[in-house]
C-alpha cells in the first residue's frame, strides 16, 4: 500500500476509531480466531515432534517449518491489531522490533513454498537422486538461507533509519501501530546511496518509512 499521493492532514482528520462495542467485538472476534488456528497448528508441530519418520523427511521439515512461521505472523498480526485498538502511541524500538519480524514471516512463506516446490520436483522428476539431493542437513541449511534472505530484504530499511535518525528516536513513542500517519517519500539520492543497487519488495519498504513518519505526527497533523 502506499500512501504517498494521500495529504497527511486530510487523511488523519478523515480517520475515525471505531465505537468502544465495535472495537471488542473486532478483538474478540480476531483473538479468538488466532488462538483458534494457533491451537490447530500446534497439535500439528506436537505431532510432529512424536513421530521420528516426520522428523527425518526433508518435506514435513520444510511444512513443519511453514506451521510454525505462519503461527507466528499470525501472532504477531494479531498483537499489532490489538495494541493499535488498546494504545495510542507505542515506543519506536518496540514497534520496530514487532514490524521487522512480522515482515520477516510474511516473506518467508512463499520462499518456503518455493522450497517445497523444489524438493517436490526433485522427488517426482529425479526419484532415484532424491535422498542424495535432499538430505536432512540441507533442509536445516535451506531455512537458515530464508530467514536470511528475508532479513536481507527488511535490513536495509533499518540501515537507512539508523543512518538518518538520531538515537533519541528510538525511544520516542509512535502512532505506527494504527497506521493513519502519512508515508514520507525518501529523498531519491538518501535512498539511492544505500539500497539503489538491492531490489527489494515494497511490502518490505513501506511499514519502516511508516515509522520514520508516525512519531512526527502530532495532534492531528503530520510534518511531511
Amino acid at each position: 500500500m502506499n500512501f504517498s499521493s494521500i495529504n497527511g492532514s486530510s487523511a488523519i482528520s478523515g480517520y475515525q476509531r471505531d465505537t468502544f462495542t465495535s472495537a471488542v467485538t473486532k478483538n474478540v472476534i480476531v483473538t479468538a480466531l488466532c488462538i483458534s488456528i494457533n491451537y490447530i497448528n500446534g497439535t500439528l508441530v506436537h505431532t510432529f515432534r512424536k513421530h521420528q519418520m516426520f522428523t527425518s523427511n526433508p518435506r514435513y521439515i520444510l511444512f513443519i517449518h511453514l506451521v510454525i512461521n505462519d503461527m507466528m505472523q499470525l501472532l504477531l498480526s494479531t498483537l499489532l491489531h490489538i495494541i493499535s485498538y488498546a494504545l495510542h502511541r507505542i515506543n519506536v524500538s518496540l514497534c520496530l522490533v514487532l514490524l521487522i519480524i512480522t515482515i520477516m514471516t510474511t516473506l518467508n512463506t512463499p520462499l518456503n513454498l518455493a522450497g517445497m516446490a523444489v524438493e517436490c520436483y526433485i522427488a517426482i522428476c529425479i526419484p532415484l537422486r532424491h535422498r542424495q539431493i535432499c538430505t536432512i542437513r540441507r533442509t536445516y541449511i535451506l531455512i537458515v538461507l530464508i530467514w536470511v534472505a528475508s532479513a536481507a530484504s527488511i535490513l536495509p530499511d533499518l540501515f537507512i533509519l539508523l543512518a538518518t535518525e538520531p538515537l533519541q528516536f528510538f525511544s520516542l513513542e509512535a502512532f505506527l501501530c494504527q497506521r493513519f500517519c502519512v508515508q514520507k517519500q525518501l529523498q531519491p539520492e538518501e535512498e539511492g546511496r544505500f539500497t539503489h543497487s538491492l531490489p527489494r519488495p515494497g511490502l518490505a519498504r513501506t511499514p519502516l518509512r511508516l515509522l520514520q513518519d508516525s512519531v512526527r505526527c502530532q495532534g492531528s497533523d503530520c510534518r511531511l
